[in-house]
């Protein structure tokens, strides 16, 4: 499991280290994003949003500008390949039909 290798890596390499130097960068969303998404939804339209950033920044991303609600259902769906993909989407796809929800492909 990568994820799994990864993390193994992270607790050796990662420990006992000093931070010599710190930064964050917040990217603010744009004024009235979020009364905007809720209009287009108002008038009827589904919104998808497509980003290359990891899972959790975007779910953050989705949260913030409330393109992703509490009341959604959230599906994850974590695969290695578009072949895999497709057949974890099919299984799903009870759960997608008239629903507002969540699909995170990753």
């Amino acid at each position: 499991d990568v994820q799994r290798n990864m993390e193994e890596a992270h607790g050796v390499l990662e420990c006992n280290l000093t931070a010599l130097g710190v930064t964050a960068i917040e990217d603010k969303l744009q004024e009235n994003v979020p009364e905007s998404i809720q209009m287009l939804r108002a008038a009827g339209l589904k919104i998808w949003m497509l980003t290359g950033d990891k899972v959790e920044l975007a779910t953050n991303i989705g949260i913030s500008c409330h393109l992703i609600t509490e009341d959604m259902e959230h599906v994850e769906i974590h695969v290695d390949g578009p072949q895999e993909c497709m057949q974890c989407i099919t299984k799903q796809r009870s759960k997608i039909q008239d629903r507002s929800i969540v699909v995170i492909i990753d």
